[in-house]
């Protein structure tokens, strides 16, 4: 019997060689601990870091088989630089979480993965802190935690359509507004800078300060509710010989659309428990579903219910209202 994994969405369990839609997470550098009060955001401890990939569940607590793209590559070298010049630390035996998966190099990407699962692997924390004495801004210094949250491929493609169907809701526009007007500038601002890339006047900084001033970072960062999750991808969206715009959006959409989901699902983007266990006792999970599904049913009737309430009003009170005008119009010609 292998190790199950679990469905950060479903919490389903996982088993060996099934399709899954991986993400890597951050620890968030703000949060200090645990909060007892239960008013956090979704992404109050950890937050997405690098778009999802598409593998198969390795039977134990990791993913193998990982469908290749640019992405994949993007991350694969980017850790790899990242190791070289220290911004990412591997862990020895007596510092990581569980144990040591013996890696010491990045070969491949199930090897960033396969250190994630053991608790190997921290990032330099790339956050600021306030020095009241010096009054200035100083490097925070020390390590966050990397996590990785597993989604069952046929979830995580049902919650990306179910936020699609969501925003195209008629009384959901603005929301839809609101996302398409930032992506629009962010298409405009690359696209600028792309015309750039190989004018030699123009420095690297220069074409940055492009995305930056045209909001770029909205779409990168606060896309998630909190701190700048995705902006080392920028390297790749002024540079037309790595990725399309179509391609890059397609990614950023397709986790954009799972927070979203996680947003009204009231889901924590955090490591799952159940990991690495054996454990698959669907009793459980059948009666968390006939209970959720009794729940909905009874709430959909109440929605129903106050529907038919408020189209009486408001024909109420549209008839109402004519005969208002009506007998003020009668009045004035009397």
């Amino acid at each position: 019997m292998g190790w199950n994994g679990t469905c950060g969405i479903s919490q389903l369990p996982i088993t060996s060689g099934t399709r899954v839609k991986t993400i890597l997470m951050l620890q968030s550098e703000f949060a200090k601990g645990i909060g007892g009060a239960g008013t956090c955001y979704c992404s109050a401890y950890f937050r997405p870091w690098f778009f999802a990939v598409t593998a198969e569940y390795n039977d134990y607590g990791s993913i193998e088989n990982i469908q290749e793209d640019w992405n994949t590559k993007y991350m694969l070298e980017t850790f790899q630089k990242w190791l070289a010049e220290g911004e990412v630390k591997i862990l020895d035996n007596d510092e990581c979480e569980i144990n040591s998966p013996n890696i010491k190099t990045f070969k491949k990407l199930d090897d960033v993965f396969d250190c994630v699962e053991r608790g190997s692997l921290v990032v330099k924390n790339p956050g600021d802190s306030f020095n009241s004495k010096e009054q200035k801004w100083e490097p925070t210094g020390g390590y966050l935690k990397i996590g990785m949250f597993m989604v069952l491929e046929t979830v995580f493609d049902d919650m990306v359509k179910a936020t699609n169907r969501f925003l195209n809701l008629k009384e959901n526009a603005y929301y839809k507004k609101y996302d398409d007007e930032p992506r629009r500038e962010a298409i405009i601002a690359i696209n600028k800078a792309r015309a750039h890339k190989n004018d030699d006047n123009i420095k690297d900084e220069e074409l940055r300060g492009m995305l930056r001033d045209l909001h770029v970072d909205r779409l990168l960062g606060d896309l998630i509710e909190e701190h700048a999750a995705f902006k080392h991808y920028k390297d790749l969206l002024y540079n037309p010989d790595i990725i399309t715009v179509d391609e890059f959006f397609a990614k950023l959409d397709e986790v954009s659309a799972l927070s979203s989901a996680m947003c009204y699902l009231r889901k924590l983007w955090f490591p799952q428990t159940g990991q690495g266990s054996q454990n698959e006792e669907l009793l459980f999970n059948k009666a968390l579903i006939e209970a959720m599904s009794e729940h909905i049913g009874h709430r959909d009737a109440e929605f129903h219910r106050q529907a038919i309430e408020s189209a009486k009003w408001e024909k109420e009170y549209k008839a109402e209202a004519a005969k208002k005008k009506a007998a003020k119009k009668k009045k004035v010609t009397a």
